[in-house]
């Protein structure tokens, strides 16, 4: 059997067996895939956190006929104090389905492990939920290429000022006021979602690899607050309209509305 390394963040585990669990896992270099670590129900395991939801490792595996089987691991970050806050453990849970239930397995796509890693560090910080949920979302939006427009009406293409006239789930994007239909929206929505996209694409672009940096981050996101909350719940549930409408056939609308 060939073996090899890979750098991953464990999504979701499952009993299999009486004594082993199998992960599945987020990979730098492969994609989404599986992985079996036996014996794991053992408390003598050295191999038990390795297959801990949310935990990001180096994780040595040696091919199998069936799933690849993991014989050593490294741990980078385990989230402890992630998983302490109620909030930020239901964020990354979402952010974590979403990869397992819409990426196709055995595809690497670096931006969005970035992306996923970035927001996992983030969560260890005081942020309103609402904004890092839409962040959040904006974020999948952009890695997928399925964004909605926001810069040109989604109807006429001509230019938006000003935040646009309204917003139209249908037509994908905001909407001009000579062409304004669907669910209108207050101007401060329309600002606050300039600064989630803004936020969303530099967590697609730059690691964070430091506690100092996600401060940093964390800090700069928490100022979209300054948008207020009625604007920040309006922006979220626009964007929660448009992926219902347009997207994640395999993700529950509850899943995709999560608070």
């Amino acid at each position: 059997m060939a073996n090899y390394t890979v750098t991953g963040i464990v999504l979701d585990s499952d009993l299999k067996g009486e004594r082993d669990v199998e992960a599945e896992v987020f990979t730098l270099e492969r994609g989404k895939m599986r992985m079996t670590a036996r014996g794991t129900k053992k408390l003598e395991s050295t191999l038990r956190g390795s297959v801990e939801p949310l935990t990001e490792g180096l994780f040595f595996l040696a091919e199998s006929r069936g799933t690849d089987i993991l014989t050593e691991w490294e741990a980078i970050n385990c989230h402890f104090e992630l998983k302490k806050k109620p909030e930020s453990l239901a964020a990354a849970g979402f952010l974590a389905r979403y990869v397992t239930k819409a990426v196709p397995a055995g595809s690497p796509d670096q931006r969005l492990y970035v992306f996923v890693k970035n927001i996992l560090n983030l969560l260890h910080f005081s942020i309103q939920h609402d904004i890092i949920m839409t962040v959040i979302k904006w974020g999948i939006l952009l890695a997928s290429g399925q964004a909605p427009e926001m810069d040109v009406c989604a109807e006429c293409g001509s230019g938006i000022k000003n935040g646009g006239a309204g917003w139209s789930v249908e037509s994908g994007g905001t909407v001009c006021g000579a062409c304004g239909v669907g669910s209108r929206m207050m101007p401060g929505a329309m600002s606050f979602g300039t600064g989630a996209r803004t936020a969303a694409k530099g967590l697609l672009e730059i690691e964070i690899e430091s506690g100092e940096k996600a401060a940093a981050h964390a800090a700069a996101i928490s100022t979209l607050e300054k948008a207020g909350t009625r604007a920040a719940a309006e922006f979220s549930s626009a964007l929660g309209r448009f992926c219902d409408y347009h997207l994640y056939d395999g993700m529950s609308k509850l899943e995709m509305r999560a608070r």
